[in-house]
């Protein structure tokens, strides 16, 4: 998957916005995608790993399953997960306890 930086720099700095940091560099931005592609190497989630990516690099909006994970939303996860969604939470919540600046994106979910 290609990353498009400036689409991941405007979603950052959109989502930071209200807590009155103006703009992230794009070497700040690259050290994030970074951490999450480090991450999603350490803790492979399978075909979620592409859906997570554009949430996060392209603001697409994910599925059920993901979206559940996002919001933290534990009994609709394991409603949501096939088997090898199932198998695979544990990794999740690796992922995203390794990303809080995904986490951040969250509150976009909640609202």
């Amino acid at each position: 998957m290609t990353i498009d930086y400036e689409e991941f720099q405007r979603l950052l700095n959109e989502a930071y916005r209200s807590d009155g940091i103006e703009t992230f560099s794009l070497w700040e931005v690259t050290h994030m995608a970074g951490l999450l592609e480090e991450a999603l190497h350490k803790y492979p989630l399978g075909d979620g790993a592409d859906c997570l990516r554009n949430w996060v690099y392209h603001g697409l909006e994910p599925g059920g399953f993901v979206s559940a994970v996002l919001r933290g939303d534990l009994m609709e996860t394991y409603r949501r997960a096939d088997s090898i969604n199932w198998a695979l939470i544990p990794s999740w919540v690796q992922v995203l306890d390794a990303l809080p600046v995904v986490m951040k994106r969250v509150h976009k979910l909640r609202e």
